[in-house]
């Protein structure tokens, strides 16, 4: 996976392991509601509704108070001084050209997955050490899309194995499963 962290342009946020929001070398603090908001914009394919939005992070408030909290946390995420969300009066997205950890290791998992199978030794690596998707995070939302992330992490592992047991690299594939 390529190394975005001493780019001063880009703007990278990470769910592997931690969230993080960096814009080149420097991290940004946001509050865990913002953090919130980030994370499930950053998993998203495309533009969601604001009210889908508010619904799925505040499940435990009315709507009058989840669109209230999700208007707080688009507040304190503009207060940035670099685009993190795209936002319409209906619709939310992450801001064009935002580079998420999450979305590279799944298109790399992908990649492995094809037939014939398309990895070197950068990728297998990303898929190998990623950490699990915001593993001290437990919202309904998070925890099936980390299990979504481990299954394909799983399924490309074995396309790697089978690969490497197919060349006669016997060793080399018993280290990519376990």
């Amino acid at each position: 996976m390529p190394d975005h962290s001493d780019r001063r342009d880009v703007t990278a946020v990470s769910l592997l392991g931690s969230f993080a929001l960096r814009r080149g070398g420097e991290m940004f603090a946001l509050p865990l509601g913002t953090q919130r908001l980030v994370a499930f914009l950053a998993l998203q394919q495309g533009s969601v509704k604001r009210v889908y939005v508010a619904g799925m992070l505040w499940t435990r408030y009315s709507q009058d108070a989840a669109n209230a909290n999700l208007r707080s946390a688009l507040w304190r995420l503009n207060r940035l001084p670099f685009a993190v969300a795209h936002t319409s009066s209906a619709h939310l997205s992450m801001a064009p050209g935002i580079v998420v950890d999450y979305r590279e290791t799944m298109g790399i998992a992908r990649r492995i997955r094809q037939d014939p199978p398309v990895w070197g030794p950068q990728e297998l690596e990303a898929v190998m050490l990623a950490g699990d998707l915001l593993p001290d995070w437990y919202d309904d939302w998070v925890v099936i899309e980390r299990e979504t992330f481990r299954q394909a992490r799983l399924h490309a592992l074995e396309t790697v194995c089978d690969a490497l047991i197919g060349y006669g690299r016997y060793a080399e594939a018993i280290e990519v499963g376990l």
